[in-house]
């Protein structure tokens, strides 16, 4: 397998003896501030937050920017020259040290996840702003009718779930394990499968 390699770096200059806060730089400091308050919203605003392809990409281009201004403060005019191998092509990419951090980061930021092949079995998407009750009866093929619950209060009913993908055996495995995927605790339970195929949650008692 062919892997990314950073061959050579070299850089040239550096900072001069005095430094001042034109306004160019202040400008720059301003830009590179916002962006952070942006990128830091995105990645921690919601730690349960799933991006999509667009969103992601949208935090590859802030991660590069971020990226380049960090190293325009830190060095100045510096000129670096980087040798490059990517996916067997190999190039050089000369010029001021912010410039090659911004297409470095860019290039190297992993790609979005895509064609994602689950494993045979019952596999299935838990989505945003869904609760413990609405994954439930999802799985039990989307009818209330085929789900009882027993001991659960409103509270552990309505508790929100975190996005994710489940690839379990069969149904049953699955809300077995839903619990863990609770933002809230839900209290211990076990699950039966009655007649006519109605999946009864019961809470287990201490």
């Amino acid at each position: 397998m062919q892997k990314d390699t950073l061959d050579s770096v070299s850089i040239n200059g550096g900072f001069s003896e005095s430094f001042e806060m034109t306004s160019q730089i202040w400008i720059g400091f301003g830009f590179t501030t916002g962006l952070l308050l942006v990128f830091i919203w995105i990645v921690l605003g919601d730690p349960y937050k799933v991006l999509n392809e667009v969103q992601y990409n949208i935090l590859r281009v802030l991660a590069a920017l971020l990226g380049a201004f960090a190293a325009w403060f830190i060095s100045g005019d510096s000129i670096i020259q980087i040798s490059e191998s990517l996916k067997g092509v190999d190039f050089v990419i000369s010029g001021t040290l912010g410039f090659s951090i911004l297409i470095l980061i860019y290039l190297k930021f992993p790609k979005y996840p895509k064609n994602i092949t689950l494993p045979d079995g019952y596999n299935f998407n838990i989505d945003p702003n869904w609760v413990f009750e609405d994954v439930v009866i999802a799985i039990a093929g989307g009818k209330s009718g085929n789900v009882e619950f027993e001991g659960f209060d409103t509270s552990h009913l309505k508790s929100k779930m975190k996005p994710a993908e489940l690839s379990y055996p069969n149904e049953l495995a699955a809300i077995i394990d839903l619990a863990r995927f609770s933002i809230s605790n839900i209290p211990p339970y076990k699950v039966t499968i009655l007649n006519g195929g109605v999946y009864k949650l019961s809470v287990k008692n201490e």
